[in-house]
Parts: structure tokens; sequence; C-alpha cells
């Protein structure tokens, strides 16, 4: 089964690393995608980019795709990730997406993973 894990914010990374760390156990059974909308970054500077911490510690493997929408109102970043994502779907259509599985997470990218995969 092809599954699309999509996370953007910080509860989205803590309810997918378990879920990708136990699919990961069967290689055979799941092949997993994971996108990343980019909302979480860090200036290069005061902050070592603040998703590649929580990648690091919850033990995630890099992104498959990383669609960089970067900060703004909740509107701004949903606009620019149902952009940024449409030809992501498009070309992975034949992927379960995770969000949908009993709706995880209230972001911008769990809306636009909803969204997109009904």
């Amino acid at each position: 089964m092809k599954i699309l894990h999509v996370v953007g914010a910080r509860p989205n990374f803590m309810k997918a690393a378990p879920i990708m760390q136990e699919m990961a156990k069967y290689p055979h059974e799941f092949e997993q995608l994971l996108v990343h909308t980019g909302q979480h970054y860090g200036n290069g500077t005061l902050l070592h980019n603040m998703s590649q911490v929580f990648f690091e510690e919850l033990e995630l493997p890099q992104p498959d795709i990383y669609l960089g929408v970067g900060s703004g109102s909740h509107a701004q970043q949903t606009a620019r990730i149902m952009l940024a994502f449409e030809p992501v779907q498009e070309e992975t259509n034949e992927y379960a997406n995770s969000c949908n599985e009993k709706g995880r997470g209230s972001s911008s990218a769990t809306l636009e993973g909803r969204n997109r995969y009904r």
C-alpha cells in the first residue's frame, strides 16, 4: 500500500512519527512518501531550521517533497499549500493520504491534505 504523509506544523510531525516508524517495519507492505509543507523553518543563525529539529528528535526521514510555503497568515499559508500541493497530488494520486484516517491534526497542512484526497 502506498501512503502519503503530509507534515507542516508541530502536531503533524508528532503524530506522523510513530505511524511512519511502525510502517517502516513492514517495507514489503507499505511504500511511504513524506511531504513537508515548509511552514516551520529557521533563519539559519539563531535557529537551526526549526523543522529539522522535529525530524532529528522524532527520528523522521528527510522529506521526499518539500513545498517551502514559509510563514504568513493562516489564509496565506493555506493558499500557498494548496497551490504547491496540487501538482504533488496529481503525481501521487495512487497514494492513500494518512491525513484522511481519523483526520489527524488541525493545521493548514492537514486541512489541505484532507481536501485533496476526498
